[in-house]
């Protein structure tokens, strides 16, 4: 986890904040108590795309993610396509969630390309299509801040409101170094 800017979803919070009443009035149920969501008698559904082959750790959240998924009432499909046909889908926003690597090229990102709203069509890299105010004006703070406990500060803020908005949940920030 990237301190101040990653946030895992405590999904059995998440499922506390829902309640039946809110379920039903977007017309998910589950008509036959098998522990399983239903709209119009079909199974409540997510298709999640990832890229093809085999990441061991993609592999690894996916198994979970289906557990966590069941045992809400819902089934979890998971797509792996070849990556241009993935990232095809992303920039039409043909998906109910998907799965990818962001490669960042320095130790310090900005992540102005990933989230800005400038950057949310079907030529940019804010792939899911946020657009928020506050979001960009943090982003560009970001960008022209030096200090180091600043650009912390900034990212802590940058989190929370992420956390708030929840286009994304980030699972973790991997450093790696090539020599």
């Amino acid at each position: 986890i990237h301190p101040g800017l990653f946030v895992i979803a405590d999904t059995t919070t998440a499922r506390s904040i829902v309640t039946d009443d809110e379920l039903r009035a977007i017309g998910l149920v589950d008509s036959n108590q098998d522990g399983r969501l239903e709209r119009d008698g079909q199974v409540l559904q997510l298709n999640v795309i990832v890229p093809a082959g085999k990441i061991p750790w993609i592999s690894r959240t996916l198994v979970s993610w289906k557990d966590v998924a069941e045992q809400r009432g819902i089934k979890l499909v998971i797509d792996r396509l070849p990556i241009a046909i993935l990232m095809d889908r992303i920039r039409k926003s043909q998906f109910d969630a998907f799965m990818v690597i962001w490669r960042v090229q320095n130790s310090e990102p900005s992540f102005f390309d990933l989230l800005h709203s400038s950057n949310a069509n079907q030529h940019g890299r804010n792939f899911i299509g946020i657009e928020n105010d506050q979001l960009d004006k943090l982003l560009k703070k970001l960008n022209t801040c030096f200090d180091v406990d600043e650009r912390r500060v900034i990212r802590a803020e940058l989190s929370g409101l992420l956390s708030d908005l929840e286009p994304l949940t980030p699972l973790f920030r991997h450093v790696g170094y090539l020599g």
